[in-house]
């Protein structure tokens, strides 16, 4: 089985040397002064000082490494169903198309695949996992992100993708049959520069179900080096600044992924199916600054596999479940991390 990794290379970069003394105890915000009337308006923006680092590009890739997918019922045929690879490529695009002090409107692209490279396939399921094991699973979305700021403690965000997913050729199937639709809103509170927390509503439609999801956000600096990240009940790690530059992370979080498989049959209705996969993963994450603006990442972690779900989508399928093994994981990435305003406010004068 092939796999084929595209490339993308879109970026364009540009910056601003400054050189000043700064106060780092006073809550980040932009400041914006009106020259006629002597008025100084400041405004929230979203984010705790020393946090892990924001990407504009970024490229990763990870491997699960071996297992089997086994019949929740333990039937002995599907013993057999064993994989040498379950790994993954990502390549995710953020780039600004407005920003201002309070206002800020960012588009974003997301190009991700997976595959399996089986080695033993049972017969209950043969037609289905050979599927799986000749056709990499991938996903296109693209994303639309507004912030607003509403005063100097608080901010607005809104998020709209539109995404594909399926066992399709090339980059993406654009219609109904493999489409998400999500709109995500979230509330930001940040009294100061160490402690943000607010609530968040995920809506989303696709080929498995209608969904709404309610979020907690809570970002906490317990003292310069040592910090929380949290958006529950998607992940919680607690932050470790070892040094400017290089950032630690541990903690879980909780995946989930859908794709729409077309299966073609000789002569007959094609089989239909919406694979659904959920997981929890334990993970400890580096970050470090390699040039300015450069950063590598590193992952290590345990992946405990909750659901591995094919569901029927016509009259010819029939839907089954089956386990796949638990396993550790890594994961390598190199990202582009532009300096903000914040990074700039809290350099200190060496």
């Amino acid at each position: 089985m092939k796999f084929y990794y595209p490339c993308f290379i879109l970026c364009f970069c540009f910056s601003i040397s400054t050189n000043a003394q700064v106060v780092t105890d006073v809550p980040i915000v932009d400041i914006d002064v009106d020259i006629d009337n002597m008025e100084i308006k400041s405004f929230c923006q979203p984010g705790v000082r020393n946090k892990s680092r924001s990407k504009g590009l970024e490229i990763k890739y990870g491997n699960r490494g071996s297992g089997r997918l086994t019949n929740t019922k333990g039937e002995a045929s599907n013993l057999t169903n064993k994989f040498s690879k379950w790994d993954y490529l990502e390549a995710k695009l953020k780039a600004p198309l407005i920003i201002k002090d309070d206002f800020k409107v960012l588009f974003g692209y997301r190009f991700y695949q997976e595959r399996f490279d089986f080695t033993e396939i049972g017969a209950t399921h043969l037609p289905v996992l050979s599927n799986l094991d000749a056709n990499n699973l991938k996903s296109s979305s693209f994303s639309l992100v507004v912030n607003k700021s509403l005063d100097e403690r608080s901010y607005f965000a809104v998020q709209l993708r539109y995404m594909v997913s399926g066992n399709f050729g090339g980059l993406g199937k654009f219609n109904d049959r493999y489409a998400t639709y999500r709109v995500l809103g979230v509330y930001g509170v940040k009294p100061n520069i160490d402690f943000e927390w607010g609530v968040a509503v995920n809506v989303s439609k696709n080929f498995r179900r209608f969904n709404v999801i309610p979020f907690f956000l809570l970002y906490k600096n317990f003292s310069p080096k040592w910090g929380l990240e949290a958006l529950l009940p998607g992940f919680v790690y607690f932050r470790h600044n070892i040094s400017p530059g290089n950032i630690l992370l541990s903690g879980l979080e909780f995946g989930n992924k859908n794709f729409r498989m077309d299966i073609p049959q000789d002569g007959i209705e094609n089989l239909d199916f919406a694979y659904n996969q959920s997981h929890i993963k334990a993970a400890i994450k580096y970050q470090r600054r390699i040039v300015p603006w450069v950063w590598v990442s590193a992952h290590i972690g345990y992946q405990y596999n909750l659901n591995t779900r094919f569901e029927t989508k016509n009259n010819n399928s029939v839907g089954f479940n089956l386990r796949a093994s638990n396993t550790p994981y890594f994961q390598l990435g190199l990202f582009l991390s532009p300096h903000s305003k914040e990074d700039k406010m809290l350099q200190s004068i060496r």
